[in-house]
């Protein structure tokens, strides 16, 4: 047997290999117990054995049992004379990684939230190097009862502060077809397990995600693409690995519900109202009680006793498609909104709250945009934009124009808070105030004008969160693409505004 000196890259060692072997695979040899890197001239005389590698249990164990949706023990193994190392047979939620060690050894974790009940015989296989070692090992993960348990008012009391993944995955243009995600379409980037870490430690605990969802489907013969399920699931899966909140909607989606609060549509809508939340709501019926789901976003234009009965029909079609598909549906936490979203409209909308099988799993959504303050981009002839609110800048002007917004003030705020507070949480029925916003003024206003409005808006911010969660009410943030924070950077641009956000969040304190 004839050896040529080989020296190439494995786990940063030079190890021998038969000239014959190269290229199409590499080995690992000995001679006399020792690990032989490699061998000069003619070694015809002396003996040599392959090396398998070798795969060793260092912390866990590799038979356990663990109850479903319940975080796995974490199962580690070292591996030498490998280049890499694969493991399969593992339960949906539970995935490995591997890292190298010390001296070119290999460290292969296994561990996550088992989501799918059953026995599961795994296999780790080492690659490359050596000869192929397996070892295997069982999870049995036990079923467990699908129940949420928490109601409508013990869950949003867990609901700290929230912020909207907005005009990313609700983006619905004819330019943009339908055969991919277009969650690009309008600025974002694409959403990244990283970004949503991000929101965590910036101190959100709750992410609304808006979707278009019949956007999709009305190409496809009603049928949501699988790859767009399963898009929307991937990030809402990253969100329950950091332990957060989720509300999932039928946002805008081209109008097909918001913009046909009438008689004449009302079949229509009804029954696209149930084929889409029954897709949905079989799609992400393993996601325990963090994931809650939204009917729609903003509905109805014209609000009359007529059409709240109408919209009435729309969220009680959601709420008996959702309770059909049964598991943790059967009981999980469901959304509702007033006509439009309005907060007017939402101390006189407790009427148009649909009937539920389960008792005190429902919660009621309104939006909060004063407009001349939170998003008028320019004058008109019936007004003009407000770049201060709130008593401490009364009267504020710019250039000699007052600048400053006199029709919705603390009072204000305080009152319809109030009145909502009354009209649905003392009844048990909690509130997200859905959507609010103060937008950027970086085009209006510059140099001391513009700092005096980021510190209104912290002023603002700190308020309007505080009173809403004083009077029941979840506050979520509407947020787009480098509006508060550059979601590629992962970094805020806006460190006042937040300041505000995580100040009335902290000093506001549910009335539960």
């Amino acid at each position: 047997m004839n050896f040529k000196l080989l020296s190439f890259a494995l786990l940063s060692v030079p190890f021998l290999a038969s000239a014959d072997d190269v290229p199409s695979k590499f080995y690992v040899w000995q001679k006399n117990g020792s690990v032989i890197p490699y061998v000069i001239s003619e070694v015809d005389s002396i003996s040599f054995t392959r090396v398998s590698a070798k795969v060793s249990l260092i912390s866990g164990q590799d038979a356990q049992t663990v109850k479903q949706n319940e975080l796995l023990t974490p199962i580690t193994y070292e591996v030498q004379y490998a280049s890499s190392v694969v493991v399969k047979g593992l339960p949906k939620g539970v995935d490995f990684h591997v890292l190298t060690g010390n001296n070119g050894l290999l460290n292969v974790s296994i561990e996550g939230t088992p989501r799918e009940a059953g026995e599961f015989p795994f296999s780790v296989v080492t690659m490359g190097g050596a000869d192929e070692t397996t070892v295997t090992g069982m999870i049995i993960v036990e079923e467990a009862q699908q129940i949420c348990s928490s109601t409508a008012t013990e869950l949003a009391a867990k609901m700290n502060l929230g912020i909207n993944i907005g005009n990313t995955f609700e983006v619905c243009a004819d330019w943009l077809g339908t055969s991919e995600s277009n969650e690009t379409g309008w600025g974002s980037p694409v959403i990244t397990k990283q970004m949503i870490e991000n929101y965590k430690n910036f101190g959100f605990n709750t992410i609304r995600i808006p979707v278009s969802w019949n956007y999709y489907a009305s190409a496809n013969g009603g049928v949501i693409p699988d790859f767009w399920k399963n898009r929307i699931k991937e990030v809402v899966e990253w969100c329950m690995e950091y332990d957060l909140y989720v509300i999932l909607n039928i946002h805008w989606d081209k109008g097909w519900l918001e913009e046909h609060v009438d008689a004449s549509s009302k079949n229509s809508v009804n029954a696209t109202q149930k084929n889409l939340w029954t897709q949905i709501a079989n799609h992400f019926n393993e996601f325990d009680e963090r994931l809650v789901f939204a009917s729609s976003n903003e509905p109805g234009r014209t609000a009359n006793d007529e059409n709240n009965m109408i919209l009435k029909s729309y969220h009680q079609t959601f709420v008996d498609a959702v309770r059909a598909t049964g598991g943790y549906n059967a009981s999980r936490c469901l959304i509702v909104q007033c006509f439009n979203t309005s907060s007017e409209e939402c101390v006189t909308a407790n009427k148009i709250l649909p009937t539920d099988v389960i008792e005190n799993r429902l919660m009621m959504e309104f939006h909060y945009y004063p407009y001349t303050y939170a998003l008028m981009e320019e004058d008109a002839d019936w007004g003009r934009m407000d770049f201060f609110w709130g008593e401490p800048y009364k009267g504020t002007s710019i250039n000699g124009v007052e600048r400053w917004c006199d029709w919705n003030t603390e009072q204000t705020v305080e009152k319809e808070f109030s009145s909502i507070k009354n009209t649905y949480v003392k009844l048990g029925v909690p509130v997200i105030m859905g959507e609010f916003q103060a937008m950027n003024r970086d085009k209006n206003l510059s140099g001391n004008d513009l700092a005096k409005f980021e510190e209104n808006r912290n002023y603002y911010y700190n308020f309007l969160v505080k009173t809403a969660k004083n009077n029941g009410i979840v506050p979520v943030l509407w947020d787009t693409p480098d509006n508060l924070f550059d979601r590629s950077a992962g970094t805020c641009l806006h460190p006042k505004a937040l300041d505000g956000l995580l100040k009335g969040a902290s000093e506001g304190k549910y009335p539960w």
